[in-house]
């Protein structure tokens, strides 16, 4: 067993394995081995979510005339946001000075520690939802192979989908353990080629749908109105713009502006002088095209193939009974992806829990003892005691959550709508003109901000839209009931 000394956090220092490091020291305790490639990899993997397969219901919601475009506009303000963002690591930067590590310490660098308390508790609380969020979706996945192989066999079942969370929960038990974004690469990687596997299989499917002559392939206006009215309709189209631009599909709105700079600070500096910058403008350039296909044809071909009849989701909604088998491999892979999704958006929130933790109780042994053993693939590795209870503490609340919860996407929806605005808008947009020292007076001050005010009444639609879609929800709901949810 090895034991650390405890010493005093100081400003700017960050925990790594239980050791000091300062952020602000570019000759720090690690080597940042990364490049544009496994950066893209980081950001496919957070990107690429199960809800893109919710992504053609979205688009019937709002019709041919406004699902593709409200796709392809969230994709160019993603890839722009991305491009401030990767500007903002250094400060004042853009290539030289102090390493922004995380998110929070790239707002307090360019917009003072007032606006960090409120970026904070936006970030942390969305990443904890959105973990809870898919853990719910990977049990959903299960229950649908379980579903499969039951109406397969003419064996009528309803599986408790709590207990396939309780099983994910476990692998996430394990998985937790990693310690830091720097020691998922390989995890990335595979969640990224799983993310994409069935995102190709729900696009295969679309396509042999849609050549299908036997129904209608969409209307300009989307869904029809339903019996409830046109309140339906409109609290429907509100949940549609918010599940399109800000959560489900979307994630990249959320977790990339909160996994952002984690992601970029794994990446190796470059060219002369060395800066990260344009590593992972790269990355995100290719990160986000190679998800915006599979949005845009995923969301398009998949509403041209089913028309009025679009479920929820293209694999857990049922919307394909053939080949089964190709349905079940899909929700696998849908199952893989997400193990390494949870974890590379549950390492910003570990990392600050720990960091905090560090600071505030620097002289504890207890914090700073752990052990080290080998793990094959990532070498000799040390925990602390206290990672190991915090971080299976949080894995048994999400999971406990997720088993209570097994409708959470509306949830999720409201709070990707909460987290989107301010932390893949506002911040964003506001540091580079800080950072630029823009004049609020001049034509770019004044087109950013524009953009911000119009993508905040897009926030508050979606939250209006999956609040009502909660409510439906709860009608009729039984805690640990074994009903089954697509949604």
């Amino acid at each position: 067993m090895e034991q650390s000394t405890p010493k005093e956090l100081e400003e700017g220092a960050v925990v790594k394995d239980g050791a000091l490091v300062d952020q602000d020291n570019d000759a720090d305790e690690f080597e940042r081995t990364g490049t544009a490639w496994s950066g893209a990899a980081h950001c496919i993997t957070a990107v690429i979510g199960a809800g893109v397969l919710a992504l053609p219901y979205s688009v019937g919601a709002l019709g041919w005339a406004g699902g593709p475009i409200m796709i392809i506009m969230f994709a160019v303000v993603s890839m722009y946001a991305s491009l401030l963002l990767s500007d903002a690591y250094r400060y004042p930067g853009p290539d030289t000075g102090r390493r922004n590590r995380t998110y929070m310490a790239c707002v307090k660098s360019f917009l003072g520690p007032r606006q960090v308390a409120f970026a904070g508790t936006v970030q942390y609380v969305v990443l904890i939802i959105i973990g809870i969020g898919y853990t719910v979706t990977a049990a959903i996945s299960m229950v649908t192979i379980h579903r499969s192989h039951c109406f397969h066999v003419n064996n009528p079942c309803k599986p408790y989908i709590w207990r396939y969370a309780v099983i994910f929960g476990a692998i996430q038990l394990l998985f937790s353990q990693i310690p830091d974004l720097h020691s998922v690469t390989l995890v990335s990687v595979v969640a990224a080629i799983m993310s994409i596997g069935y995102a190709s299989i729900g696009l295969g499917l679309s396509i042999g749908k849609a050549t299908e002559h036997s129904h209608g392939h969409g209307t300009v206006e989307g869904f029809p109105i339903s019996e409830e009215g046109p309140a339906e309709k409109a609290y429907l189209i509100m949940a549609a713009l918010g599940q399109t631009g800000c959560s489900r599909p979307q994630a990249m709105c959320v977790l990339r502006s909160v996994c952002f700079h984690y992601i970029q600070d794994t990446i190796k500096a470059v060219g002369n002088p060395p800066t990260e910058r344009y590593q992972m403008r790269k990355a995100s350039v290719i990160g986000i095209s190679v998800t915006t296909f599979f949005y845009i044809s995923i969301g398009c071909i998949g509403y041209a193939g089913f028309g009025d009849d679009t479920p929820a989701n293209l694999l857990t909604g049922f919307g394909f009974y053939n080949p089964y088998w190709l349905v079940d491999i899909a929700n696998l892979f849908v199952v893989i992806h997400l193990i390494g999704t949870w974890q590379v958006i549950s390492q910003p929130w570990f990392a600050f829990v720990e960091d905090t933790t560090y600071r505030l109780l620097p002289q504890s042994t207890w914090l700073h003892s752990g052990f080290s053993f080998y793990i094959p693939g990532l070498g000799r590795q040390r925990f602390t005691y206290f990672r190991l209870v915090w971080r299976s503490a949080y894995v048994c609340f999400c999971t406990v959550m997720a088993a209570l919860l097994p409708f959470f996407n509306d949830i999720v929806g409201i709070i990707g709508s909460l987290g989107f605005w301010p932390m893949s808008i506002h911040f964003p947009t506001e540091m580079h003109i800080a950072q630029q020292k823009l004049p609020a007076s001049s034509f770019k001050a004044i087109l950013l901000r524009c953009l911000n005010v119009f993508f905040f009444f897009i926030a508050v639609a979606g939250i209006i839209g999956n609040v009502n879609g909660v409510r439906v929800d709860t009608e009729g709901y039984v805690a640990f009931g074994n009903g089954y949810s697509g949604k």
